[in-house]
């Protein structure tokens, strides 16, 4: 049996070099996973979705894979209103983030974002197969097969 790895994110998260990183890839992996769910909601191909924001679909493409850091507010409101739904930005607090990961760890879990690859596609939809509602909280302990850096 494999010893529970420690994650020690509330630890991690108190540089700020790291913090940095962190935080952006989060809002990436955030923006990302909600565009698509939303589109998938609507039950909208990308290229229905091109059709109703004017975007190219290679560009909504693009702004549905978390790897792709050079997304802006402007099209973030075109997919919105494309898809009948408001944009809310929340700030939080450094501080406030290192106690919620500190609370998560004390209870032996840590919330993410699950990758989805049984999520029917629609037809010409040629986007990844992730449908992401909400964050699961999922036990350490199931992290094992993780490298976390």
């Amino acid at each position: 049996m494999l010893a529970p790895i420690k994650i020690n994110l509330s630890e991690k998260l108190k540089n700020k070099a790291y913090r940095v990183k962190f935080f952006r890839g989060r809002a990436q992996d955030e923006i990302a996973f909600q565009l698509r769910a939303a589109r998938r909601k609507r039950k909208l191909t990308q290229p229905k979705l091109e059709k109703l924001s004017g975007m190219k679909q290679s560009a909504i493409s693009r702004l549905e894979q978390a790897s792709y850091p050079h997304w802006n507010f402007q099209s973030l409101l075109r997919l919105a209103d494309a898809m009948d739904m408001r944009v809310r930005v929340v700030l939080d607090y450094a501080e406030d983030v290192i106690r919620e990961y500190e609370q998560y760890e004390g209870a032996g879990v840590i919330p993410v974002y699950p990758h989805s690859s049984d999520a029917p596609a629609l037809p010409g939809d040629p986007g990844v197969q992730d449908v992401v509602p909400a964050p699961l909280i999922v036990p350490i302990q199931s992290m094992q097969q993780f490298v976390l850096q």
